[in-house]
């Protein structure tokens, strides 16, 4: 991973929004200047001519303002605007403005009250085969598009009168309640949100720390079970208000849930219908006639690829007591097998389903091929340090 590991990792680790959607080049800041002819109009009053462009935020004596249609505009306003570079130079000429150099980032697109959310065009949308602008929707749903991403492309230039299809997504911004609104809906479905991250508290993150710090030494030094000192901890937290109940839930990645539950049960049918058991027969049978060491290698493969459904000690549990008689069948040593076995079954990382894999998967921004093509080649290479290793210390 120093060496060549490290080159295979994504590049898509923490993207913004505005990344994803490649707004970066939409996105300006201007100002309005005491000549103006903005200077006093409201948003829905406003004549930009053939200019395409949309004020997603005006900032006024150091105050965020997300504007409605009956939002004023006034002299000296800083203007947070989306529209290509050609209609802020035409805007640039007609209306008295200033045009900034500004960075924008997604921070700059929200407010406490104010979100970016990603949404799903479900197949009871109203929108399908019809615009934004049709259908009114920013009137009717107090939302504003942003852009419009439909098999890895992204329309971000007016996107008004864009035709939207099934399974298109929105970036949207707007106000919590009408997102809230939009979600309790059968239209559309939020599938991503951006939260708001009010100013750091670190007497709260320093208590955080030293809650989760004693449930770690008080769980490592077996005073208390390791799962009730973090649960303890975790209580702790929520009662102390270092973290609020909203923050706490959608902090939760509900995709993993889902999917840690899945591959359970898929584990636990495994279990009840023998098919864990037959599958540790099988490798008796086809590799037998290619000598101890095939047979080994086939007990840890088949380790590793159980434990992706079922946990580490079950997958060992199922495994070991076939290779267990196996072992003695051919009059090999026993130890050398079981610790084979146990072994494979705590180094697999070829897919995210693994307690520990799990803990990165979504923060660090990677897909289970990222796992299938760096993990896969890690976990089998330590199978093969570990087929030669073994045999070596304990004996055949």
């Amino acid at each position: 991973m120093a060496t060549i590991g490290k080159r295979w990792l994504p590049g898509h680790i923490d993207e913004t929004f505005t990344d994803k959607y490649e707004m970066r080049n939409y996105l300006s800041e201007i100002i309005v200047l005491p000549n103006s002819r903005l200077a006093g109009r409201s948003l829905y009053n406003l004549d930009l001519g053939e200019v395409n462009v949309r004020i997603l935020k005006i900032i006024r004596n150091k105050q965020d303002i997300f504007p409605d249609t009956n939002t004023l505009i006034e002299v000296n306003d800083l203007l947070l605007v989306e529209g290509t570079r050609d209609d802020l130079m035409k805007m640039h000429g007609t209306t008295g403005i200033d045009i900034l150099g500004e960075i924008i980032q997604d921070q700059d697109l929200q407010g406490s009250n104010v979100k970016l959310v990603e949404i799903l065009v479900t197949p009871h949308a109203e929108l399908i085969n019809n615009t934004l602008k049709n259908t009114d929707f920013r009137k009717k749903h107090h939302l504003s598009v942003l852009a419009i991403h439909r098999k890895n492309y992204n329309f971000t230039e007016k996107i008004a009168h864009e035709t939207i299809k099934l399974g298109d997504v929105l970036l949207v911004q707007g106000r919590q309640d009408d997102i809230d609104l939009l979600q309790r809906s059968t239209d559309m479905v939020v599938i991503n949100e951006l939260n708001y991250a009010p100013p750091l508290d670190l007497r709260k993150g320093f208590l955080s720390l030293g809650l989760f710090g004693a449930a770690i030494i008080l769980g490592s030094l077996e005073i208390v079970s390791m799962s009730l000192a973090f649960l303890v901890a975790a209580t702790l937290v929520m009662l102390f208000r270092c973290l609020d109940t909203e923050a706490a839930y959608n902090s939760i990645d509900w995709r993993l849930l889902i999917l840690i539950g899945s591959m359970t049960a898929f584990g636990t049918a495994m279990k009840k219908t023998g098919a864990d058991v037959f599958l540790a027969q099988q490798v008796v049978t086809y590799l037998e006639p290619l000598g101890v060491y095939a047979i080994l290698g086939g007990f840890m493969v088949l380790t590793v690829l159980l434990t992706q459904p079922m946990s580490n000690a079950a997958a060992a549990m199922v495994v070991l007591p076939v290779a267990l008689s196996t072992a003695a069948a051919l009059g090999v040593n026993e130890r050398t097998f079981a610790i084979a076995v146990i072994s494979s079954a705590s180094v697999s990382m070829v897919t995210p389903f693994e307690p520990c894999c799990i803990l990165v998967f979504s923060a660090g921004g990677y897909s289970i091929r990222d796992f299938m093509k760096i993990g896969g080649l890690l976990t089998f290479l330590l199978l093969g340090i570990m087929l030669w290793l073994i045999p070596l210390i304990w004996g055949l």
